[in-house]
């Protein structure tokens, strides 16, 4: 039976990777223990447990699911779920509840699917900081941070989000060495590079095209369904791929502790024939 192919949720991913150290623990417990606590799914994509998703992949099992309720609110319950269970930092915690309480399912404003139930919407800064016990400078710096592309590295702890924010945050310019001038009329040192207005905009003008342009062939993609079912065979692939080179790296960690077990056996053998006297040892035996 083919197994089925999911994608992670937006809301799952609002939370870091597992590191692949503990990626592979897990691995190793699901091929000797099976599946312990079923994946949770939201709109046909993982809500939660991607990482046991993972885990069933690379073990060749077809993963235990059930779909979270149409009266649940999502976002609560994945927040519930993973934001305080975690060791995150502040600036990951204000990451994920950004992302979460950002979120809109299908890009459009959240409606509730069952009459009588409020879906969590935007919330202002204040709630968001209250919710994930952080400032609300804090959150402040992270939405820069989501802003200026580095909310991966925020939401993995690869950055503070005070960091990423003082990243984010505009250059003021450079003073003139000569004159201390930000606006002087000292000619540049020959090493530096300089650009005229009239260049400036035609770059300008070639990143706005160029925009435009790969926009428009994102909209002939999804027009043509030939070519979004090779964009989705490709993303199929991937993830194939994936799963199968966490699995070879799994396997080939395995293999490794063998070849130890064995050196170590080796070694306790020779140690014990030599601790054997000669005349209790058969024929032929060698010393």
């Amino acid at each position: 039976m083919q197994k089925t192919e999911l994608l992670q949720h937006p809301l799952s991913r609002a939370f870091p990777k597992m590191p692949d150290s503990d990626l592979f623990q897990l691995i190793n417990d699901v091929r000797e223990n099976g599946q312990r606590e079923p994946i949770v799914t939201y709109d046909g994509q993982v809500l939660d447990g991607w990482h046991r998703y993972m885990a069933c992949q690379a073990c060749g099992l077809e993963p235990k699911s059930y779909e979270l309720p149409e009266d649940v609110d999502p976002v609560s319950w994945v927040l519930s779920r993973n934001l305080h269970r975690r060791h995150l930092e502040a600036g990951q915690r204000a990451s994920a509840i950004i992302l979460c309480r950002e979120w809109k399912k299908d890009g459009r404003p959240q409606i509730n699917r069952t009459p009588g139930v409020q879906f969590s919407a935007p919330a202002t800064n204040k709630e968001m900081a209250e919710e994930a016990h952080v400032s609300t400078s804090t959150i402040k710096n992270a939405k820069a941070a989501h802003r200026a592309g580095l909310g991966e590295k925020v939401r993995d702890g690869e950055l503070s989000a005070k960091k990423a924010a003082e990243i984010a945050r505009p250059k003021e310019p450079a003073l003139c060495v000569e004159c201390r001038n930000a606006a002087c009329t000292c000619p540049p040192p020959e090493e530096m590079v300089t650009i005229t207005k009239e260049r400036l905009d035609s770059l300008e003008n070639l990143l706005s095209a160029a925009t435009i342009e790969n926009e428009s062939m994102g909209k002939v993609i999804d027009a043509d369904d030939h070519l979004k079912a090779a964009v989705e065979d490709r993303d199929t692939w991937r993830r194939k791929y994936e799963a199968l080179e966490i699995r070879f790296n799994s396997q080939t960690s395995e293999f490794n502790e063998c070849k130890k077990t064995v050196k170590r056996l080796q070694g306790t053998i020779k140690k014990l024939q030599a601790q054997i006297p000669k005349r209790e040892r058969e024929p032929g035996e060698e010393g």
